[in-house]
């Protein structure tokens, strides 16, 4: 299986300790666009979004390192394959956050690092906002 990987990367204006609080919720993405609920069951995540029921397994989390990973296990999505890590480091006095997909087929990652990176503007309003 070919698979290829994608990044989508922002600079976010707070501490990265904050943004990690934001980000690093496996159950607490709300703030992406589109998603209408989120429930976790141990480490399997269901979103629902645009009348689609989408599983997620958590792959792993690192609060040191402040970088999680998932991968789409279920639900409607044309893929053979899915793994994204969103790391958070520090960058001066802010925080930069890249979202990284390894996926197949051929031109899927592309295609989830274009959603990522508008999730990305999502995550940086609210986290700025200090919502």
């Amino acid at each position: 299986m070919d698979t290829e990987t994608e990044v989508a990367e922002i600079e976010i204006d707070a501490a990265a300790d904050a943004v990690w609080a934001v980000a690093g919720d496996f159950g607490g993405i709300g703030w992406m666009p589109g998603i209408e609920s989120v429930t976790v069951d141990g480490d399997i995540r269901n979103i629902s979004m645009g009348g689609m029921d989408i599983a997620e397994k958590l792959v792993g989390r690192d609060d040191e390192k402040q970088q999680i990973t998932y991968s789409i296990v279920g639900g409607p999505v044309p893929l053979d394959f899915h793994e994204a890590t969103i790391s958070v480091m520090a960058a001066g006095d802010g925080a930069r956050v890249s979202w990284s997909v390894t996926a197949a087929p051929t031109g899927s990652a592309a295609f989830l690092a274009g959603i990522y990176g508008g999730a990305l503007q999502a995550l940086k309003a609210k986290v700025e906002a200090g919502d």
